[in-house]
């Protein structure tokens, strides 16, 4: 990514639980991690496992009432990993950052326990 597109977008800091799968290889099993803060184009996640830099991942979030003021939903988001950082301070985990290309919503959280 251009330097000059980097942190355009303010971030949040949220935990919230995401899970991801790598589209180059769709046959292994979805990963999942925790949200450190996200903005509109970037989430940065802790994980346990972590794909490489300039992997296509598809992420997925429930981004809460308190963000965005709609019923809470699940963000399906296609993502490249930008950088992947080891973190001694977190129990093994390291920290993904990615890239959002493109994203949409799932069904509202409320709908789908009816």
């Amino acid at each position: 990514m251009d330097m000059s597109n980097r942190r355009l977008a303010t971030r949040v800091n949220l935990r919230i639980p995401v899970s991801f799968r790598c589209l180059s290889t769709p046959a292994l099993p979805r990963q999942v991690g925790e949200s450190v803060n996200l903005s509109e184009r970037g989430v940065y996640f802790e994980t346990e496992v972590a794909p490489a830099v300039g992997t296509p991942v598809e992420l997925i979030l429930r981004m809460p009432r308190e963000l965005t003021g709609r019923e809470a939903t699940e963000l399906c988001c296609v993502a490249r990993v930008i950088h992947v950082r080891p973190d001694p301070l977190s129990n093994g985990k390291v920290g993904v950052g990615v890239y959002i290309e493109r994203y949409e919503s799932m069904v509202p959280v409320e709908k789908r326990a009816s």
